[in-house]
């Protein structure tokens, strides 16, 4: 981003709350995230998916076959 070239504007404010404002607008946008979700709400919508088609997983797959593959996979 280009930032250079403003500072003259900013410090020609009539008022000091004018700078004080735009330096508080500028943090807040400094502090946010370029993607709305964090690990934790990630993890609880995988959660979310995953318990209520487990029982239709399991109809269709064996456990033992399940967990057989999922540790070969680990590995």
């Amino acid at each position: 981003m280009h930032r250079a070239g403003h500072e003259a504007e900013f410090l020609a404010a009539c008022e000091s709350s004018t700078l004080s404002d735009y330096g508080q607008a500028y943090e807040r946008i400094e502090q946010m995230n370029s993607f709305p979700a964090d690990k934790g709400a990630l993890y609880t919508l995988a959660a979310a998916i995953f318990i209520p088609a487990l029982p239709m997983i399991l109809a269709e797959v064996p456990l033992a076959v399940l967990l057989g593959d999922l540790l070969k996979a680990m590995r």
